[in-house]
């Protein structure tokens, strides 16, 4: 059975307005933006806000009634290697860091942080020689919770099977395909491989070719939902725009997803058997050591041989178990 907490569907975009969304990635690059939902009536939204917001209420059955929740999105379109993270509340983080508190939040791990409800990639432009696959650790929100059995932590239990042996743990691949869209836990640690081997070769040489886009772009929004309170320090629009915006160029309500009906949900396969052939990997973390949750800046695994393959996979969505290298 797949993981109840990560979804993968495909068809949620058609090809123009994936086309129309990435041209907006590229105006907002990097920078990280909020939106307030639900939408103001008549308010002032650019294409990304409109998409995302329809996106969202596909999900939730068209239900645009309760609390105020924030969706907080940003753009890459190059294929990069992405290290193992949790999405937190950022500039939180980086204060309560330089904060007398820091000790102490120290000390409680991935429990001093703020996450998101849900983490989301939707994905808009894949280029025909990328093999960028977007890896979730359900459960785990830090480099050192893997290292941990699953009965050391709550989260563990209620995602990793209990047919499992504790000392497994759970990774789920999922390959950049146009128009899918992947839902996951908000606390959960994932990341971008490139190479997409790159955790099982001992060093890697030359620079990272990002043209031609039709080759090797990856042009992606991530999303995240939060709730009571957007993070802290990002530019929110709650109905009146963006500063420095014009409104006059940015609204467009015609920028929607396809009908719920349309998407193709994708199944989990389960990659690698009980007895196959296992190799050391290793695993390039985010973060200071306080986010990481380890000393280290990498951690060293084992996995099944067929893990390879499932990172080269184009399209199929696979899980395989890994363990800690021993």
């Amino acid at each position: 059975a797949a993981s109840p907490s990560i979804q993968v569907f495909d068809n949620v975009l058609d090809t123009t307005t994936a086309a129309k969304l990435h041209e907006s990635a590229k105006v907002v690059g990097l920078g990280h933006r909020v939106f307030a939902r639900p939408l103001k009536p008549g308010g002032v939204y650019n294409p990304i806000e409109r998409a995302l917001d329809s996106i969202l209420l596909e999900m939730d059955g068209g239900d645009n009634e309760g609390d105020t929740t924030y969706v907080e999105y940003w753009g890459r379109q190059e294929w990069r290697s992405i290290e193992a993270h949790a999405d937190v509340d950022e500039f939180r983080a980086k204060e309560e860091d330089a904060s007398s508190e820091a000790p102490d939040l120290a000390a409680l791990g991935p429990d001093g942080y703020r996450y998101p409800t849900f983490g989301h990639v939707l994905y808009l432009q894949v280029g025909s020689e990328v093999r960028g696959p977007t890896c979730v650790w359900p459960g785990r929100r830090s480099a050192g919770e893997l290292l941990k059995k699953v009965g050391d932590n709550d989260e563990g239990d209620q995602t990793c099977e209990s047919s499992q042996d504790a000392d497994q743990i759970e990774l789920l691949i999922v390959p950049a395909v146009s128009g899918r869209l992947l839902r996951f836990p908000g606390s959960a640690l994932h990341a971008v491989p490139r190479p997409h081997n790159l955790w099982f070769l001992p060093f890697v040489m030359g620079s990272a070719v990002h043209e031609p886009v039709e080759e090797y772009g990856r042009s992606v929004i991530l999303f995240n939902v939060w709730e009571d309170e957007a993070p802290k320090g990002v530019s929110l629009n709650s109905g009146d725009g963006h500063s420095g915006d014009d409104p006059t160029k940015v609204s467009d309500d015609k920028v929607q997803c396809n009908a719920k009906s349309d998407w193709i949900t994708n199944e989990i396969h389960d990659t690698g058997k009980e007895n196959d052939e296992t190799k050391a990997a290793k695993i390039w973390l985010l973060g200071n050591e306080r986010r990481r949750y380890h000393p280290m800046r990498t951690i060293k695994i084992s996995a099944p041989a067929a893990t390879q393959d499932a990172l080269a996979e184009q399209s199929i969505v696979s899980r395989v178990w890994i363990s800690q290298y021993i």
